[in-house]
């Protein structure tokens, strides 16, 4: 080039004469964000400043001989790293996990014409015995291929617990009772998780307890089966095994991996638990009504309450084993618990009052005790994630003493907020005054939306702006403080409840229009339109930095509207909408939701390629991670939902297993696979893509396994088993046929 690129010029000097990183990896980072080898150079010689271009050429740079934590904080981010990774998962899972399905969607067949010709206590016996056969022959396997022994070793620790969990179901061979006894069951998976623990912890194996715990929180959905619930144990039994694995798996796994374990065990229980509720209350799980207190709601709270401190002090006793960098992942664990006890206590109705106050008060003394217990360690947003739980967990046992929610005692809860929004004032370097601030407005604000549109009062308008007055005054609050940092946040914040107060305000002058998809909707899409248009075809009309804060500001509008019809989009996976259609019934409703869907898609999308656009233009390329996240999600339940208005159309029943699952199926792993292959193609830019294709193939596989296989005949299983794992298996193929992911 006839002129170096200032931008890239004065990135060079500042890395490498202001603080002194090495010719050769700021080279190297350069490199691997796409940037040609004679700009580098031509730079560099522009600066003054001198670099031995043949190692790059001749010998590749061995990871080992350069600073990681150097490379890492050039590149900002462990974006490297994570691609070894997920190349691995892709390389080596996929394909496995491919075989499998193909291998069980012809046992299928197989088991229609063989299996089902023996007797259940033949097909137990078999099924213990080639589980020992797969455990024992997996370590024929030689040292080299430790990875591949263990997938052995935990595929057979699963059949394990897949015959245990046959046994205990009720079949066509024994429709009055199972031939292992429910309660045997769930004391035999609780002894086989401890044993897998422990043998995984001697053998220092994250892949054969995470097996080990799949099977473990699997069995309780799976066992009585067949409309023949047991009868004998209540809801309050499948949270005493919850809490017994919960408990072995960190007493005996957490040193094999605390980063990956400790949230996973977690993630898990909190999933089963809430899963198993909903059986409870359905028609599923008949439980126990007996007037005790060990079946009884009471001893329900208690365990509740148990899970929600182990789980919080589980993280707390591993802080010190997590990384620095893992701070704010951390303090997610102490927030969610108390969220996901305040919703299931809900659900509880016999319980007083004063006993619900209680337990949260339990809960609020743990939480404080944890802060207490962490003081002296650099964990500053844990600190602040324990002081807020702590202190909404205050808020929510005064609040347990009233009779009920109503209007007026949310939006007390609203303007009690604001006492610690003084407290922030008159000391702003405490940052959990205003982090508690923020929690306790947001809890109000909701809460208070929902009352005053449940009373339906003449003032409704009037109400609402005065209960937001507290939310609404973030940026004021923040700018009396010194902490600089949350003012933009701050600033945000009081934008988008201001912006709610005005929807309401409008929506009185105004007797039917839809503002939400105007506002939210249209509005965006025509600015991101203009910004896609100057981007193309005059970039030099408006500055980068002006352009990036345009795309920032449009899509905080955008989200803003979009939270409530995402999370909706979300609800209608499951169950299917009964009442939306695209060719017939033209006398409905305009379906705002598909509208809306169809509408985010897009904004998203031309979002992300005006942030890669942008991104174009910096030294250091940034994935759009949750551009990508968003997009993809959204164009996955948008496309979800236009399935069920097509199958509404062709008047498919609403079955569980039928052609609507198998086409949901589809759809998910064939937009999971796209978004790995463009993943894989492309590179470092498109690492997102990839790391949400394997989430989503995640989702797909846990689908297939949970709920087709469950619900689905002989033939649709079959049907789903061969597509996903065939798809998958030349997913494989092509990529390794390219060579597409290079070797290290």
């Amino acid at each position: 080039m006839s002129r170096p690129n200032q931008q890239l010029l004065e990135y060079i000097k500042q890395r490498i004469i202001v603080e002194g990183m090495s010719p050769e990896i700021v080279k190297k980072v350069l490199l691997d964000n796409d940037w040609s080898e004679s700009d580098i150079n031509e730079t560099f010689a522009e600066a003054g400043i001198s670099v031995r271009s043949s190692e790059f050429h001749n010998v590749a740079i061995r990871r080992d001989q350069v600073n990681e934590a150097e490379v890492d904080s050039v590149s900002r981010g462990d974006f490297a790293r994570e691609n070894i990774t997920m190349d691995k998962i892709i390389e080596k899972f996929i394909p496995i996990a491919g075989a499998i399905f193909l291998i069980v969607g012809l046992g299928y067949l197989i088991y229609a014409n063989a299996w089902v010709n023996l007797s259940m206590e033949i097909r137990i016996t078999l099924g213990f015995f080639f589980s020992l056969v797969i455990i024992g022959g997996s370590f024929s396997f030689s040292e080299k291929m430790k990875y591949f022994t263990d997938i052995g070793i935990g595929s057979g620790v699963l059949l394990l617990y897949g015959t245990l969990m046959y046994g205990s179901r009720a079949t066509e061979l024994a429709t009055d009772t199972a031939v292992i006894p429910e309660a045997a069951t769930l004391i035999t998976a609780l002894i086989f998780t401890v044993v897998v623990a422990y043998f995984a912890s001697k053998r220092n194996s994250k892949a054969i307890l995470m097996l080990g715990m799949i099977g473990a929180y699997i069995t309780p959905f799976v066992i009585g089966q067949n409309e023949v619930w047991v009868g004998s144990m209540s809801f309050n039994s499948y949270l005493i095994y919850f809490f017994a694995v919960n408990l072995a798996v960190f007493l005996i796994g957490r040193e094999i991996s605390v980063r990956d374990i400790i949230p996973l065990n977690i993630i898990g229980l909190f999933i089963g638990v809430s899963t198993l509720w909903g059986l409870v209350n359905s028609d599923g799980i008949n439980a126990i009504a007996a007037n005790n207190f060990f079946s009884g709601e009471i001893f329900t709270s208690i365990l509740f309450l148990l899970l929600v401190v182990f789980s919080i002090w589980s993280i707390l006793l591993s802080a010190k084993k997590f990384s620095e960098k893992d701070d704010g992942y951390l303090s997610l664990g102490y927030i969610a618990p108390v969220i996901w006890f305040a919703f299931n206590i809900s659900n509880l109705k016999s319980l007083d009052d004063v006993v619900v106050g209680v337990l949260y008060a339990v809960i609020a003394a743990s939480c404080f005790a944890g802060w207490h217990f962490l003081e002296g360690t650099k964990t500053r947003f844990q600190h602040t994630a324990l002081y807020a739980a702590g202190l909404l967990s205050v808020f929510l046992a005064i609040f347990a003493f009233f009779q009920e929610f109503n209007m007026f005692t949310s939006i007390l809860m609203a303007y009690s907020s604001l006492i610690f929004a003084v407290l922030y004032m008159l000391d702003s370097s405490r940052s959990e005054r205003f982090i508690s601030y923020i929690l306790v407005s947001l809890a109000g604000s909701i809460l208070s939306l929902k009352y005053i549109l449940d009373a339906d009062t003449p003032y409704e308008t009037l109400f609402i702006v005065m209960a937001l007055l507290p939310a609404m005054s973030a940026y004021f609050i923040a700018k009396n403080g010194d902490i600089k940092e949350v003012v933009p946040v701050a600033g945000a914040y009081s934008i988008g409840w201001s912006t709610v107060a005005f929807m309401f305000v409008v929506a009185e002058f105004i007797e039917y229009v839809d503002i939400e998809f105007l506002l939210f909707y249209m509005t965006p899409l025509v600015l991101l339109c203009y910004l896609a248009y100057i981007t193309k075809t005059a970039p030099d009309k408006m500055s980068h930095d002006s352009r990036s804060r345009f795309l920032r500001l449009t899509l905080f509008l955008f989200a803003f509207g979009f939270i409530s019809s995402f999370f909706m989009l979300l609800v209608s996976i499951y169950p299917a909408p009964t009442d939306t259609y695209i060719f017939t019934n033209a006398d409905l409703p305009t379906d705002w939701l598909m509208i809306k869907g169809i509408f985010a898609t897009a904004i998203l999308f031309i979002g992300l390629w005006i942030s890669r656009k942008l991104q174009l233009e910096q030294v250091i390329k940034r994935p759009s991670f949750i551009l990508v996240i968003f997009g993809f999600s959204t164009l996955v339940l948008t496309g979800n939902y236009i399935i069920s208005a097509i199958a509404n159309d062709l008047n498919i029943a609403h079955v569980d297993g039928g052609p609507r699952a198998i086409a949901t199926t589809i759809w998910w792993a064939s937009v999971a696979i796209y978004m790995l292959y463009k993943g894989v193609q492309m590179g470092k830019k498109y690492h997102s893509e990839k790391l949400l294709g394997l989430l989503l193939l995640g989702i797909t596989l846990v689908k297939v396994i949970l709920y087709d296989i469950a619900t689905m005949e002989m033939q649709n299983k079959i049907i789903v088993l061969m597509i996903v794992g065939g798809a998958m298996l030349l997913f494989s193929y092509r990529v390794r046929s390219k060579d597409l992911i290079k070797s290290e």
